[in-house]
């Protein structure tokens, strides 16, 4: 999501071959990046590497991506000095996005929970995986929200 918009906004994306936690804080500041997405651990695999000055030395905006665990989001975001976090979740195949606005750790399911809480007609759950008494079960609400 956030490669395509950057095209279509006119801006550069960089990709490179081979991910490298050693070299990503270079390629960042060498690069001028203002915006990185992550996936999955890479923020924790960047967290886990040892100090580097360069860390320090970039000009980034934002970090996007899904998969940043909340006990890491905190130490992350202070150490690299990222000015702002924004979690989501979407899918190629689906309709609609999760996007975690607040910036506060945690991950756009607590949203989903609040939406589903907030929209779901059926009233069927307290969260994703806790059906209430209407005889909804997990499969049921996969097939209405998937």
């Amino acid at each position: 999501m956030a490669t395509f918009a950057t095209l279509v906004s006119g801006g550069k994306v960089v990709i490179r071959p081979r991910f490298s936690a050693s070299d990503f804080w270079r390629d960042v500041r060498d690069e001028r990046c203002t915006l990185f997405q992550y996936i999955g651990e890479l923020c924790r695999y960047l967290a886990n590497t040892p100090y580097q000055p360069v860390e320090r030395e970039h000009s980034l905006r934002m970090a996007c991506g899904n998969g940043l665990r909340p006990e890491v989001w905190e130490p992350f975001k202070t150490r690299f000095r990222i000015p702002r976090i924004l979690e989501y979740y979407a899918s190629t195949e689906g309709n609609f996005s999760l996007y975690n606005c607040e910036g506060q750790p945690g991950a756009p399911s607590d949203e989903y929970r609040r939406f589903c809480q907030a929209a779901c007609p059926w009233h069927c759950c307290d969260s994703i995986s806790t059906p209430r008494n209407r005889g909804a079960t997990r499969k049921g609400l996969r097939a209405v929200f998937a």
